[in-house]
Parts: structure tokens; C-alpha cells; sequence
């Protein structure tokens, strides 16, 4: 029997999603600095310590949350993996925080639900099964939700799309 392909098929290991997020917390944190400092002299009537203060709160607050992400899957050296075949979807994450793991076959979704949470870009997916689970299909790790989920409707075009 010949082995079933996927239709799609996405990995990134943890390693490289935190490596390439800590270089582009620390240009964007380079970029920042640049913008502050070059506004500082525009508006002269600003005090430098107020300046200084306001500056490494909001670079020091970035960095934290986007540090809370990238040093965790730096360090675990693992693989997020997502692939789509003909009759399931299988998601592996490294770790529960990052997005779940899990395996559903086509015939068992029941809809695709789309959640706005603040622009069209930002949205984020569920499939909810016939069992009752509700899957979140995270945009962690580079994922193609959007892909996913025009193939999903394309093999499943009763599916119905509900928007929240």
C-alpha cells in the first residue's frame, strides 16, 4: 500500500523560531532606541530622564513578553509539525503554551469556527469535532492557518464557517 502524502505539510523547529524572534526583538529593540533617541532632539522640551525612563519601560516591557516566548523554545529543541492529509489533520507542539497537540480526522469536523480578535490578519481558528472538542489552530511556529483551513473547505465544502 502506498504511503498517503500530505496536502499540507509545515515544521519549524523550536531552536529556530527562538533564535530568529530573540534577532527580531533585538532590531527591533536597535530600531526603537534609534526612533526615541532622534524624537528626543525634535522635542527638545522633553527631560532626558523622563525620556529615559519612558524608553526602558516600553523596550523593557517588549522585550520581557517577547523574551517569555522566544528563550522557552530556544532552549527545548524541539519540532512543531502540522500536515494535512485527505482524511486528518495531525498537530504536534512541543509544548501545551505554544499551541496543542492533537489528531482529528475530516470525517469527525463538524465546523470551523473564525474568532475576531481585532483585524482580519489577527483572527484566530477552531475546528470543533462532533466529540465536542474545540481545536485551536495556532499561528505559532510560522503555521498556515489559513491554508489549512481553504483545504479543509476544499475537502470539506459543507462545512460551515461560523464567525465570532
Amino acid at each position: 500500500m502506498k504511503p498517503k502524502t500530505s496536502i499540507v505539510s509545515h515544521c519549524r523547529t523550536t531552536k529556530r523560531e527562538g533564535i530568529t524572534t530573540m534577532i527580531g526583538v533585538s532590531a527591533t529593540m536597535v530600531g526603537l532606541m534609534a526612533v526615541f533617541y532622534t524624537f528626543r532632539f525634535v522635542l527638545d522640551a522633553m527631560s532626558p530622564g523622563f525620556f529615559y525612563l519612558a524608553t526602558g519601560l516600553i523596550v523593557g516591557i517588549w522585550c520581557i513578553a517577547t523574551c517569555g516566548y522566544a528563550i522557552p523554545n530556544w532552549r527545548h529543541s524541539d519540532t512543531f509539525r502540522i500536515e494535512l492529509f485527505e482524511d486528518r489533520l495531525e498537530c504536534s507542539s512541543p509544548s501545551p503554551a505554544f499551541g496543542e497537540s492533537f489528531v482529528v480526522y475530516t470525517r469527525d469536523l463538524m465546523e470551523i469556527e473564525e474568532r475576531d480578535v481585532g483585524g482580519e490578519s489577527a483572527n484566530e481558528w477552531y475546528l470543533l469535532t462532533t466529540d465536542g472538542r474545540r481545536l485551536h489552530l495556532s499561528y505559532n511556529y510560522g503555521s498556515p492557518v489559513r491554508k489549512i483551513v481553504g483545504e479543509i473547505q476544499r475537502l470539506r465544502p459543507e462545512l460551515e464557517i461560523v464567525r465570532t
